[in-house]
């Protein structure tokens, strides 16, 4: 299985390389655009634990590398929780009818993401240890590039917001690093499964397939985030944003990482903005008084009977 396993590494170093992983390294885009493709997401994110629950699981085997793959499914089938958070917590879970959620989680923009979730049944179900293992493996692959570049912008968005984001931040990338099959015990065991020649094609050629429909995936992740900007609501708090950028008195992620920081401090944007020294305060008032919410000019109305005594 070695040669696998070592086929599988070369295979995440070229995968790392695509252009949905440059766009997410791309520090000129504001941190919540970055994450626009989430929604995209969603099929497979929430299929995933029901992949490792009914078709990776098999409590009735008594094969030990069947045993290491059900104790692996246990860790791993219960991200989606983490997943819906964070969505929440971008501000990237609107409002929608039961219908309308429905037509976004299965659409032509999710194609690709419904197809990863059809091909891991495919390769998995009913199939041995050892191939369930193969697929696990490059299914860890892809998501360590996945969560390696994501955690990176998390990092500054929980500096700047004092949330925790548990899907797409540094905590899933160290339980996904810890897992059972990974641990110094098992990883020996993995190696020195021996394969036929016919089997090592077999499975090689499993891992070109997932590679390849992932790797599509990503483009339609890519495709989403840029069809689908991310946008900022139209509402009182904000119009003071909008003044300050039109004056480029602060930047779009400066606003972007104010806004998302307001959702858990409950403070006003304009002491967000003059706490971290972007706007001075007294250029706050100004615009506050002066421009989003002017006192209104009140004048003075004379009534029909002052005007008669004029």
């Amino acid at each position: 299985m070695k040669p696998i396993l070592q086929y599988i590494e070369q295979r995440k170093k070229d995968f790392s390389q695509l252009p949905f992983f440059d766009y997410l390294r791309d520090d000129s885009i504001s941190p919540r655009q970055r994450f626009a493709f989430a929604p995209c997401a969603a099929p497979f994110v929430m299929s995933f634990g029901e992949l490792n629950k009914n078709v990776l699981r098999d409590e009735s085997s008594d094969d030990p590398l069947q045993a290491i793959i059900n104790q692996h499914t246990y860790e791993d089938d219960y991200h989606w929780v983490w997943f819906l958070e964070d969505l929440e917590k971008l501000g990237l879970n609107p409002d929608l009818s039961f219908r309308e959620a429905l037509a976004i989680l299965w659409n032509e923009e999710t194609v690709c993401a419904q197809r990863v979730t059809q091909e891991l049944y495919h390769y998995t179900h009913q199939c041995s240890p050892a191939q369930k293992l193969v697929v696990i493996e490059v299914v860890e692959s892809t998501g360590n590039v996945l969560l390696t570049a994501s955690a990176k912008i998390i990092q500054s968005l929980e500096a700047k917001t004092h949330q925790r984001y548990r899907y797409f931040g540094s905590g899933h990338l160290e339980v996904d690093s810890a897992h059972t099959y990974s641990s110094d015990d098992v990883v020996p065991i993995i190696e020195e499964l021996e394969l036929t020649n016919e089997d090592r094609a077999e499975k090689l050629a499993i891992v070109d397939r997932i590679f390849e429909v992932f790797t599509a995936f990503t483009d339609e992740m890519l495709a989403y985030a840029k069809k689908h900007p991310v946008s900022i609501p139209v509402q009182q708090p904000i119009r003071l944003g909008t003044h300050l950028l039109e004056a480029g008195l602060i930047t779009l992620e400066q606003l972007d990482l104010a806004l998302l920081e307001q959702q858990s401090r409950h403070q006003r944007l304009g002491e967000i903005l003059s706490g971290h020294g972007w706007v001075k305060q007294q250029t706050i008032e100004y615009l506050m008084s002066s421009v989003v919410s002017p006192e209104p000019h009140h004048r003075l109305v004379e009534s029909p009977a002052l005007a008669r005594m004029n």
